[in-house]
């Protein structure tokens, strides 16, 4: 697909000998954790990185023919695992001082992971390009990725404070959980409600807010009834297996030690009550064997994020239920904000944090980091006798639920796909875009006002 066709992203009518600078707003991207906030920025650096290697291109003496797919890859080249810069081309684009930066991060996009959570906020600069009007500007686009983590929500706060109406607030969603987005709204009140609530809408000193749908995929892949069928199902069998005896054994892939391995992790029923921390192990281990599409539409980060929303929809309701017999408003809010202390205080899976090297699956799970990240989730347990196909069913549909939340009622929003690309380029656009004009109106107003000028 042409990403350029309609947008400033021109590379065969770039002007590089009449560029003029403009500095876009700065943009600081919130959200919920493992939502996209980081994917979107990288999947855009590296269109920007193949952007510019065409223009390059078509401006060398060899006068390659580089299309849009693989000017990323003749950009950068491969050396196993790791990728290098092409030397000439990075002499070029400093030339003209431009520029692709993410955290201490640059050019080499590529090497960014995705597998840790954004610790605290990251910088990022971007500089490239860019047709509006038949003429070319050198675009300085710059900005924060937060930490969607609640344990970042100081950094928000100080950046939502400073932010002003200058500034663009990107929200991004993970429109395949409905908490996440929830979560999401949460941090943009926390960010800018005092500001809204003391001066209102529209006021001079509210940013822009730009809310990003993200994820879109993934949403029609588990709003899918066969995939929901499939996975309950597959849940259901561990549970029965672990009926019998009142204890289990699940497996996850190891973040500590020797990262990667997969490591046996044994629960029990007690009381007939399962921690939450093996209820949503227990729900990713079910969609890593019933999903059809896993490491390709499903990823194993998403599988993690569905399994805590799905298990988390779970007990919510459960929560709800057992809150229905109390009187006054505000119960299922109430409810959210209790478990959002701990849903959204780091990455799932929690149990994959739980501390110790080699020896961890050897100890009890009463007096180590087991028993510890289980005790945080005390108020959390599950019915055994509730675990049904039913209720799972329910959960899974509620999980991917975000479409109530995500309407044009809450403002400017967008639907992407951040992985492949999808939407990335007209978000960018607008955002550009609008900089551009507000440049336009004030070099025509500073021309009215020259021409009031009279003589006396």
């Amino acid at each position: 697909m042409n990403d350029y066709a309609s947008t400033g992203f021109q590379p065969k009518h770039i002007d590089l000998a009449e560029m003029v600078n403009v500095d876009v707003k700065k943009v600081v991207i919130i959200g919920d954790g493992m939502s996209g906030k980081t994917q979107t920025l990288i999947t855009f650096g590296k269109k920007i990185l193949a952007y510019l290697q065409r223009i390059y291109s078509s401006r060398s003496i060899l006068e390659r023919s580089i299309s849009e797919d693989s000017g990323l890859e003749v950009a950068m080249e491969a050396f196993g695992d790791k990728y290098v810069i092409d030397p000439a081309f990075l002499s070029w684009a400093e030339r003209y001082s431009f520029l692709i930066r993410y955290g201490s991060n640059k050019w080499n996009i590529m090497s960014i992971s995705l597998d840790t959570e954004t610790i605290g906020f990251e910088d990022f600069q971007f500089v490239f390009p860019y047709v509006w009007n038949n003429k070319t500007y050198r675009i300085n686009l710059f900005g924060s990725d937060v930490g969607g983590q609640n344990i970042f929500d100081h950094f928000r706060t100080v950046l939502g404070k400073i932010a002003g109406a200058k500034d663009i607030l990107l929200v991004v969603f993970d429109k395949s959980r409905a908490l996440s987005c929830w979560n999401s709204i949460e941090q943009v009140q926390k960010v800018v409600g005092d500001k809204i609530s003391e001066h209102g809408l529209g006021q001079s000193n509210i940013p822009r807010i730009i809310y990003v749908g993200n994820k879109i995929d993934l949403e029609e892949h588990i709003n899918k009834q066969g995939w929901q069928d499939n996975v309950s199902s597959s849940f259901m069998k561990q549970i029965s297996q672990a009926s019998a005896y009142r204890k289990g054994v699940y497996q996850l892939p190891s973040l500590v030690g020797r990262k990667g391995v997969e490591r046996n992790f044994q629960f029990k029923i007690e009381n007939n009550l399962l921690h939450f921390p093996d209820f949503e192990a227990l729900v990713y281990n079910a969609i890593r064997e019933a999903d059809l599409d896993y490491q390709k539409i499903m990823t194993d980060v998403n599988a993690k994020a569905i399994a805590r929303e799905s298990a988390a929809q779970f007990v919510f309701q459960r929560k709800i239920e057992e809150k229905e017999t109390e009187a006054g408003t505000g119960t299922v809010i109430t409810i959210l904000e209790d478990l959002g202390k701990l849903l959204f205080q780091r990455r799932p899976l929690a149990m994959q944090y739980s501390g110790g090297i080699e020896q961890i699956h050897e100890t009890t799970s009463d007096n180590n980091s087991f028993g510890r990240v289980r005790a945080k989730w005390i108020n959390y347990k599950v019915n055994f006798n509730q675990l049904t196909k039913e209720n799972m069913n329910f959960a899974l549909e509620s999980a991917a639920n975000a479409k109530n939340l995500l309407t044009t009622d809450i403002g400017e929003i967008f639907h992407t796909n951040a992985l492949v690309g999808t939407g990335i380029m007209a978000l960018w656009d607008s955002i550009i875009q609008e900089k551009l004009k507000e440049t336009t109106v004030l070099r025509e107003d500073k021309k009215l006002k020259k021409r009031k000028i009279r003589k006396f």
